[in-house]
């Protein structure tokens, strides 16, 4: 029900200038108790003074979908690994699974409101994530090779990095 309430009525993000390693560290090992749940190996590569200007809760539920998804897809004894980069002017945050990958048939249509190829899923987690990044400037890719795994790749406009940045909420 809470996906259907922030497809139907999204929050505007509240921006401000966030540390994204601290975003994601926190995010990812909250995480991992799931995982391991799962049996699956979570790995985390995040780089210190990445700032970003972003809603910290609305980052951290796009990074939380894409952990669910990816763990959906991520068989026992298999591996998630995220990432974040600074890439220039752009912060890249990579989340990568190593689990059955997406139908060539399907990729064009993962966004989409109300798609999804899981026995109980409502088809909003990715279209909420797509929301989010695009309300925030960002910009969200997918490469998949069925077989070999699947990676979301989001990449938002970094921030200035103060001296301080403040928590990611």
């Amino acid at each position: 029900m809470r996906d259907f309430l922030s497809f139907a009525k999204p929050a505007s993000p509240q921006l401000g200038t966030i540390d994204g390693r601290e975003l994601v560290l926190e995010t990812a090992e909250l995480f991992r108790a799931e995982a391991e749940r799962r049996g699956v190996l979570l790995s985390i590569d995040a780089q210190p003074g990445i700032a970003l200007r972003a809603d910290g809760p609305q980052m951290k539920q796009v990074l939380w979908n894409l952990l669910g998804n990816a763990a959906d897809a991520t068989p026992t004894g298999g591996c998630i690994a995220v990432a974040l980069r600074r890439t220039g002017e752009q912060a890249l945050l990579a989340v990568t699974d190593s689990g059955a990958g997406i139908a060539r048939e399907d990729l064009a249509r993962i966004f989409d409101p109300f798609f999804t190829t899981k026995e109980r899923g409502t088809g909003l987690g990715l279209a909420i994530v797509h929301r989010v990044v695009d309300a925030h400037g960002g910009r969200i890719a997918v490469q998949s090779e069925p077989g070999k795994g699947t990676t979301f790749s989001v990449s938002l406009p970094a921030a200035e990095s103060p001296q301080r940045l403040v928590a990611a909420g």
